[in-house]
């Protein structure tokens, strides 16, 4: 069987058949399109459309430009939509100037100026003062010396609460704003058993290396101010080597050790390994079982970190541990449901009386203004032009976009939009935060935060978590981040020791962000979702049931 030629003719013939483009639709024109705004038209071969949007890293390419005008994917500068929803007519704003002037600091009261034609709706908490204890006398001596040297001489009261539950020997599960000293609550209860039983050990889980690093950072400076030796602090992550961590172990395990639910997992079969002594140590003295930002385990997840909890307390039964002895301290600002979720994770619901909630924080907080948006339809522009207003008043942010995409994106459109205003020295002071950066990149921006070199960090979730940042100025919500849970984490990044700003841009193709971008009420009032999982799910369990005869030896016929 032979080819055919190739008929040239027959193709020039289609090609003269194809329907002539509207004259708008040429090389050069601008055009709008309701996903991703502004755009150019760089090349229009036979039916295929490239379009550089202002919005996007790179061109967008329509298969067929008839379908694409057809369904309004694309449409001339000048169309009505474009109009209705680029350039909306002025209108009367629904914020009030006494609105504006109970704003507190006068540069949010310029800021909410700047774009009340967007504004929505504005809420102002109001700061509230915090209750003070002194210092306990009972302390260890140590102990006490150690928090004066850090200008900590007093106490607040649910920190209080928590050592003296601590104390009696009970669960705790520490439910209370962002920002309100939950770290304290648990450290001084650890620490001091750490220096009056030196042989004790306490596990910290944490689900994020970001926050972890921060968290262990904070118990290694206030150890500094301990005799020499006195408690080890340890850190194993995916940045630590294998030779480093069993350096950890040497001579004695550390008294305090932090780890991720993944690496857990991974080093619980070390309890029958020759080389596991360190590992069989640290877990026959346990008493203490930290599980940090708790609210993130839910769903499949939750159900996973269950099991794997169930699968530590049989390890250190089978090590001549106690696992009812254990202390578990569970910690979280934003859940619906926190003593039905710590006693889901400990297993413990049948010992109701051994769960001490606390729930009412005393600290003091600064209060903060929320500026509530509009839905937008060029949501990244509109976020440009607030993170600018923001360098321009020498303010310092946080803005959270819900993928590392987005956040590369918005990155690029600040150069871009900043270049073109003659304002290329601002996207100087504008840095990208997400979860699998490196250590030290992580640390090299934090350090310039806190030095003013970095004004704002562009972020995903990563920094939804209680990792302390130096004090800012703003956060902006770019998108509704999926839960209330979420919502509340974010806007805690502000309005710690100053009056903060947030400002919520809900994006207009978003249903959920129209919803909330229309009844704010519900983010102000809506309480926390609650966490859901279910252990017992068999394909869940039967691989975890697995692990555990693995490593605690269990037989199979049990």
């Amino acid at each position: 069987m032979t080819e055919k030629p190739t008929d040239y003719a027959a193709i020039i013939r289609a090609g003269n058949q194809l329907p002539s483009a509207p004259e708008w639709l040429k090389i050069g024109a601008k055009v709008y399109s309701p996903e991703y705004g502004i755009g150019q038209i760089t090349a229009v071969l036979g039916k295929r459309l490239i379009v550089d949007f202002l919005e996007n890293h790179s061109p967008v390419h329509f298969y067929d430009w008839q379908i694409a005008i057809n369904e309004k994917h694309i449409n001339p500068r000048d169309s009505a939509s474009f109009n209705q929803k680029k350039f909306k007519q002025p209108q009367k704003s629904q914020i009030s100037a006494a609105e504006i002037e109970a704003i507190s600091r006068p540069v949010f009261q310029t800021i909410a100026q700047e774009f009340i034609d967007d504004l929505v709706a504005i809420d102002n908490t109001p700061p509230t003062p915090g209750k003070l204890y002194p210092l306990p006398e009972d302390l260890p001596i140590t102990l006490k010396n150690s928090l004066i040297l850090q200008n900590i001489t007093e106490l607040y009261e649910h920190q209080i609460e928590s050592l003296t539950a601590l104390r009696k020997g009970l669960d705790i599960c520490i439910f209370t704003p962002t920002a309100s000293g939950k770290t304290l609550c648990y450290n001084l209860a650890i620490l001091e058993s750490c220096l009056q039983q030196p042989e004790t050990t306490a596990l910290y889980i944490f689900p994020l290396k970001a926050l972890a690093l921060d968290q262990m950072q904070k118990l290694e400076k206030m150890t500094s101010y301990f005799p020499k030796n006195s408690v080890k602090i340890g850190l194993i992550t995916g940045d630590i080597s294998s030779a480093n961590r069993k350096k950890l172990f040497i001579p004695n395990p550390p008294n305090i050790l932090g780890v991720s639910p993944d690496l857990l997992h991974y080093q619980l079969y070390r309890i029958r390994s020759k080389d596991g002594e360190g590992w069989r140590k640290l877990f026959q003295q346990l008493r203490y079982v930290v599980i940090d930002e708790s609210h993130a385990y839910r769903g499949a997840f939750g159900a996973h970190f269950s099991n794997l909890i169930r699968r530590l307390k049989m390890a250190v039964d089978r090590v001549g541990g106690s696992s009812e002895k254990l202390q578990f301290i569970f910690s979280s600002a934003t859940i619906g449901n926190p003593a039905e979720m710590a006693m889901g994770f400990s297993d413990r619901s049948h010992q109701p009386e051994r769960l001490h909630l606390i729930s009412k924080s005393g600290a003091d907080t600064s209060g903060k203004t929320i500026l509530f948006l509009e839905p937008s339809d060029t949501a990244n522009p509109n976020a440009c032009q607030i993170i600018l207003s923001w360098l321009r008043h020498d303010l310092s942010g946080v803005v959270f976009c819900n993928s590392r995409g987005a956040v590369k994106k918005l990155l690029g459109i600040i150069k871009r939009i900043a270049d073109k205003n003659g304002e290329s020295y601002l996207p100087d002071k504008v840095a990208i935060f997400y979860g699998s950066l490196g250590f030290d990149r992580r640390q090299d921006i934090i350090q310039k935060l806190q030095t003013g070199i970095v004004k704002v960090i562009l972020s995903t979730s990563a920094l939804e978590a209680g990792i302390d940042l130096p004090e800012l100025d703003c956060c902006l919500v770019r998108g509704y981040p999926g839960s209330l849970m979420s919502w509340k984490q974010r806007i805690g990044r502000v309005g710690r020791k100053n009056q903060g700003l947030v400002m919520f841009l809900p994006v207009a193709q978003n249903p959920l962000d129209n919803f909330y971008g229309n009844k704010p009420n519900f983010l102000l009032n809506g309480e926390a979702e609650s966490a859901a999982f279910n252990p017992n799910y068999p394909t869940i369990l039967g691989k975890h049931l697995e692990c555990s005869c693995v490593e605690s030896g269990i037989p199979l016929n049990e």
